[in-house]
């Protein structure tokens, strides 16, 4: 699961093209899945296609960055398996409910001959086949597990009635035959293990309860977490000057912290003065196999400011030139109290409002939103 080929110019699809290192050769098996793949050419697809790779559409996060997306239909014709996937919440849709009704707009605007059955078999039973799981999950079949959500209303196309919903209108969401979330007349959950949500105007019953939780989220309440949420995003400038104050962890106090301590592991590239250091390492056999298995000395920020971040621990840290000459206030002065956004579309007046200003979607397809 890989980003591919993201943006619409050249130099993007230049990623892709980079996969070639012979005479009609690529780097490309079927098990590359290419998030996004919004720069490739119908012919590019025609090489995904005959090499058994599989793509992630995310027409939201497309449509607002670039104007554009990838070209789905082309994807399809040449037999490339289609999944769904809302990105991220900066420039994504909110979930994937929500994305679904994206993917129908921009199929309809764009003319990709999309039925609703389709898109909806990209946010299930094509994910499910590209990650090989679809002996397991999916769709509704005996023995596999019970992932099931329920639907209030029983007329009309069943797909454009899951994509039309919002989230007050789901009255059941079983994860392995597990009621998780329920419509409190079905009386599912154990009364022990309640808690109670309003999602726009409807009210709907939880249960978190799993013996397995981590010791950091076991007995948090959904109340709880967006309690401390909303707390520290009000609190940002005065937070971040506390992680970046000298009295902050020191490289010994992390190494005992304890292992269920949680971590933040981004996805894109580091810090470009954070990069591993090079090492020449004398000897053969088993001495430079030693060697080699020591830390890498690694370059950055000193470790308390990147406190909460997934690093390697090295015997020793350097500092980037100019790295800590900054004031702690220079490097807050950016940050602002934010508000939460709300957790579902559902009760969110200015949802899809605030989709329709963005000056880059295409009016098709504002229209059909």
């Amino acid at each position: 699961l890989l980003h591919l080929s993201e943006g619409r110019d050249a130099h993007a699809r230049q990623r892709f093209l980079d996969l070639k290192f012979g005479d009609d050769k690529w780097a490309i098996a079927p098990s590359l899945c290419g998030i996004h793949a919004a720069a490739l050419k119908p012919e590019d697809f025609q090489i995904m296609a005959a090499h058994g790779a599989s793509m992630v559409w995310s027409p939201s996060s497309n449509l607002m960055l670039y104007g554009a997306t990838a070209d789905v239909a082309a994807a399809s014709a040449a037999g490339v398996r289609i999944s769904l996937g809302s990105d991220w919440s900066p420039s994504g849709s909110r979930n994937l409910l929500a994305e679904l009704k994206f993917a129908r707009a921009a199929a309809q605007a764009f003319d990709t001959g999309f039925t609703s059955r389709d898109i909806v078999a990209m946010a299930t039973s094509s994910p499910a086949a590209i990650l090989r799981w679809n002996d397991q999950l999916g769709t509704l079949a005996t023995g596999k597990y019970a992932d099931i959500i329920a639907v209030k209303g029983t007329t009309g196309d069943p797909y454009d009635h899951l994509i039309n919903a919002d989230e007050s209108d789901l009255r059941l969401v079983m994860i392995g035959g597990r009621s998780r979330l329920a419509d409190p007349a079905l009386d599912l959950i154990p009364a022990a293990n309640v808690e109670t949500i309003s999602v726009g105007a409807a009210t709907r019953e939880l249960d978190f309860e799993d013996a397995d939780s981590d010791p950091l989220v076991a007995g948090l309440t959904l109340a709880g977490a967006e309690a401390r949420l909303k707390d520290a995003l009000q609190r940002l400038p005065e937070l971040a000057a506390d992680v970046l104050a000298p009295k902050a962890m020191s490289l010994p106090a992390v190494a005992k912290a304890s292992p269920r301590t949680w971590f933040l592991d981004l996805d894109h590239e580091e810090f470009e003065s954070f990069t591993p250091k090079r090492r020449k390492v004398k000897g053969t056999g088993t001495a430079k196999a030693a060697a080699l298995a020591k830390p890498t000395q690694r370059f950055g920020p000193p470790l308390h400011i990147l406190a909460g971040f997934k690093i390697e621990q090295p015997k020793k840290l350097a500092m980037a030139k100019g790295a800590a000459k900054l004031p702690i206030k220079a490097k807050v002065a950016g940050l602002v109290p934010l508000q939460l956004d709300k957790l579902t579309v559902a009760g969110d007046k200015d949802y899809w409002n605030n989709f329709k200003a963005e000056m880059n979607i295409p009016k098709a397809v504002k229209d059909l939103l």
